[in-house]
C-alpha cells in the first residue's frame, strides 16, 4: 500500500448523519435539521500550513493532502459530513478547470486560489473561440490526474475505528461552473455591458461555451461510468443582473445542461449562487426548475428564502462566513436561530454557511451552529422523530 489513513469517528454518529440526509431527501426530518459546512481547500491549507503551490504540485501530492484534509474534517468539523466509512477525493482545480480548457489565462499563486484573467477583449474575437478537445489542454490534465488518483485509491488503506473503509474518487465531470460564469472569466466585467451593446456576440459566446461543456461532460461520462447523484451549475456572476437579463443570458444555457445531464436524477437541476439573489428566485423555480439551491448567499434573508423557495427545492445555507469567522458566538446563535425558525418548517433544508467557510474560522464558532440546531429540535419535538 502506498498510502494509509486511520480515522476515528463514532459509528452511531455516522449512522445518525446518514439518516438525517436520507430523511432530508424526502423533505422529512430525523432528530434535527442536518448541518453541513462548505469547507474547501483554502481552509485546509491554512490549517495544515501549506500553500497552493504544494497543493497543485502533482496528482499524488494532491491525493495525499486530500486524505489528510478529509481525516481532519471527519474528526474535527462539527457537522454531519461523515455518513459512511468512505473518503472521497478528486482532482481539484478550484474554479478554473473549464475556463482554462477554453484558453483562459490562469494566474497561479502560492498564497491564493488560481484565478482566470480575460483573454477575449473585443466582441469580434468571440467568433474565433473553438470548442476544445478533452484530450488536449487542461481537460486532458484533469483526466490524467483523475486516473492517477483512481490508481492510488486502489493502493490506499483506510480504516474507520480500526475497521476497513475505502477511498472513492469523485466522478469525472465539468464541475459546476456555469456558462455565464465562464463568459465573465473569459471576457471580464465588460461582458455585463456587452450583453446590452453586443447581445449577438454574447449569445454566440454562451452557445459555444455550452456546446463545449456538453461535449466534455458527454466524453467524461463515456470514460467514467460512475453514478452521479446530482447535476448542478454555479452562476455566481448572475446575481447582479436583472431578472430579464438572467432570462436571456443564463436560463437557456443552464437549461440545456440540466436537460442533457440532470434528467432522471432526484437533484438533477441544482444551483449555486452567492450574493443577493432574491430577484431571481421566481425565475430559478419557474423557468430553470431548480431542485436545490446549494450554499446560497448570506445576503438572502431566511424569511425571503422561505417565502420564495421553501418546500419547492432543497435549500442549503446560508450563514454569513464573516460572522462565522469573527463572531461573537451570541450573534452566530442568533443567525442560526433565524434560519431555523424561518426555514425549518419548510423541511428539505440543511443549515450551513452561505457560502464558503473562511480560513481560520474557529471550530467553536462552527460548533455553535450545530448546538443551535440541536436546541431547535428539542424545543419542537413535534417536528422531529428520533
Amino acid at each position: 500500500m502506498r498510502h494509509g489513513v486511520s480515522i476515528q469517528y463514532p459509528q452511531d454518529a455516522m449512522w445518525r448523519n446518514k439518516l438525517r440526509f436520507q430523511r432530508h431527501a424526502d423533505f422529512r426530518y430525523a432528530d434535527r435539521v442536518p448541518v453541513l459546512f462548505g469547507v474547501f481547500a483554502r481552509y485546509f491549507l491554512k490549517e495544515f500550513g501549506i500553500d497552493f503551490d504544494e497543493y497543485f504540485r502533482s496528482a499524488e501530492t494532491q491525493f495525499y493532502w486530500q486524505l489528510q484534509f478529509q481525516k481532519w474534517a471527519f474528526e474535527n468539523l462539527p457537522d454531519d459530513r461523515c455518513q459512511e466509512p468512505v473518503v472521497t477525493v478528486g482532482p481539484d482545480f478550484e474554479n478554473v478547470l473549464n475556463t482554462s480548457a477554453f484558453g483562459g489565462h490562469i494566474e497561479w499563486r502560492a498564497e491564493n486560489p488560481p484565478r482566470a484573467r480575460p483573454t477575449i477583449l473585443h466582441p469580434d474575437e468571440v467568433r474565433q473561440l473553438r470548442i476544445p478537445e478533452i484530450h488536449e489542454g487542461f481537460w486532458a490534465k484533469y483526466m490524467r490526474w483523475w486516473q492517477t488518483m483512481t490508481d492510488l485509491a486502489r493502493e490506499t488503506a483506510v480504516t474507520f475505528n480500526g475497521q476497513p473503509g475505502r477511498v472513492v474518487v469523485a466522478p469525472l465531470g465539468v464541475q459546476w461552473i456555469g456558462p455565464h460564469m465562464m463568459a465573465i472569466d473569459l471576457v471580464g466585467d465588460d461582458f455585463y455591458w456587452w450583453m446590452l451593446e453586443f447581445p449577438e456576440a454574447c449569445h454566440q459566446l454562451l452557445d459555444t461555451i455550452t456546446n463545449g461543456l456538453v461535449h466534455a461532460e458527454t466524453c467524461f461520462r463515456q470514460i467514467d461510468h460512475s453514478p452521479r447523484p446530482i447535476f448542478a451549475v454555479a452562476e455566481d456572476s448572475a446575481q447582479i443582473m436583472s431578472a430579464e437579463l438572467f432570462r436571456q443570458f443564463c436560463v437557456p444555457y443552464d437549461n440545456r445542461l440540466f436537460e442533457a445531464f440532470g434528467s432522471g436524477l432526484r437533484d438533477g437541476r441544482g444551483m449555486h449562487m452567492c450574493g443577493k439573489s432574491d430577484h431571481l428566485h421566481t425565475t430559478l423555480i419557474e423557468e430553470e426548475r431548480i431542485t436545490s439551491f446549494q450554499l446560497f448567499g448570506h445576503n438572502v434573508k431566511p424569511r425571503v428564502a422561505a417565502r420564495n423557495l421553501g418546500g419547492k427545492c432543497y435549500l442549503w445555507g446560508n450563514l454569513d462566513p464573516v460572522l462565522l469567522l469573527e463572531g461573537p458566538t451570541e450573534k452566530i446563535h442568533e443567525a442560526a436561530t433565524e434560519f431555523l425558525e424561518a426555514l425549518g418548517p419548510c423541511r428539505g433544508v440543511v443549515l450551513g454557511d452561505g457560502a464558503n467557510v473562511c480560513p481560520g474560522t474557529p471550530l467553536d464558532h462552527l460548533a455553535v451552529v450545530r448546538e443551535t440546531a440541536e436546541r431547535y429540535a428539542l424545543e419542537r419535538p413535534e417536528m422531529f422523530a428520533a
